[in-house]
């Protein structure tokens, strides 16, 4: 069986050198494994939704983006009907100071099967390349 583990704590950065590579840093786990109880995954979701300022939107089918204005902190979450389901991801957006290279750094907890999980991690990392592109096309122009 191939494992997710070290595929879910890579940093999603898109990065144009190894030096811009290791500027990026990585997200503290929440979890000892990516593959969680139903109950753990359950008591992470329900904390989240109920964050103050955080709202959630849908995502794409089965999902939704959980988030707020004042926080660096995203949260993609899986719905019934959702391959992934039970599932979530979570994501910041962070700017080294030392090299001012963008990062977005994603982690990902499952509590249903791996492979739905993997691939819908590997869609959430290809959305994290578009959306790096973007801030640096933004902070370029400035």
């Amino acid at each position: 069986m191939r494992t997710v583990h070290g595929v879910v704590l890579l940093v999603a950065a898109v990065a144009g050198s190894s030096l811009a590579a290791a500027a990026c840093p990585t997200l503290p786990p929440l979890f000892p494994n990516p593959h969680v109880s139903v109950q753990q995954l359950g008591d992470l979701l329900t904390e989240v939704r109920s964050r103050p300022g955080f709202s959630c939107r849908p995502f794409g089918p089965y999902q939704v983006l959980c988030g707020s204005d004042g926080s660096h902190e995203l949260w993609w979450l899986t719905e019934a009907g959702h391959p992934a389901h039970p599932a979530a991801s979570r994501g910041q957006i962070v700017t080294s100071a030392d090299t001012r290279e963008t990062c977005l750094l994603r982690d990902g907890y499952f509590a249903g099967p791996e492979e739905p999980f993997s691939q819908w991690f590997r869609e959430l990392k290809h959305y994290d390349e578009q959306t790096v592109e973007t801030f640096r096309k933004q902070s370029n122009a400035t």
